[in-house]
């Protein structure tokens, strides 16, 4: 006497279409628990002739999974120099750099604030040759904290004292910039170096 056993399958739950339906809610589940954000920092040159380079500092954070930006720091060399936070604004921990430098961000959007520092060629000391980094902390949108440092970038700064001008046109402060503000000061950055 021979039985056989029938197994009964599931046409549903074995379906490729389920296993593909599967395979994309782990990938969205893996996302909104690990991409919160990502940081970066960017230099126009990492090598600075003193005197004709201006060194060009640029944090940018894409927050995925974030509610808010708490702030960003740009760090020198282990040292605070510059941030944004939500609760004080902009603050300047290196004096001296305050006064000859251009400094502005936002963090009002979550998922395109940023800082950015320039220090124009005729401001440029030698002390700024350093490696720099920013930053990041943040909300989660379950309300807890989260932070982020970028990667470093070393910036080297070459040639002789011979060679840097000491006309500087005026520097222009510190400004905090919310919403659309910044297009219109990058679009002015944009036009400033096309000219």
């Amino acid at each position: 006497m021979n039985l056989y056993l029938m197994k009964k399958t599931n046409i549903i739950s074995n379906s490729v279409l389920c296993r593909v339906g599967l395979l994309v809610l782990l990938v969205c589940v893996l996302m909104t628990s690990y991409a919160y954000a990502t940081l970066s920092i960017q230099v126009t040159d990492s090598v600075i002739i003193y005197g004709k380079t201006d060194i060009d500092i640029f944090c940018n954070v894409n927050g995925t999974s974030l509610i808010s930006t708490d702030g960003i720091q740009l760090k020198k060399s282990n040292t605070n120099i510059v941030s944004i936070s939500d609760f004080g604004g902009i603050f300047f921990q290196d004096k001296v750099l305050k006064t000859r430098s251009k400094f502005n961000a936002s963090i009002k959007n979550v998922r395109s604030s940023y800082l950015h520092l320039t220090i124009l060629a005729c401001n440029v000391e030698r002390e700024d040759e350093a490696i720099y980094f920013c930053d990041f902390s943040a909300t989660r949108e379950d309300f807890t904290p989260y932070q982020w440092r970028s990667e470093q970038i070393s910036l080297n700064i070459t040639g002789s004292v011979d060679g840097k001008t000491d006309e500087c046109g005026p520097s222009s402060h510190a400004t905090f910039v919310k919403g659309s503000g910044f297009v219109l000061i990058l679009f002015a950055m944009v036009i400033k170096v096309l000219n």
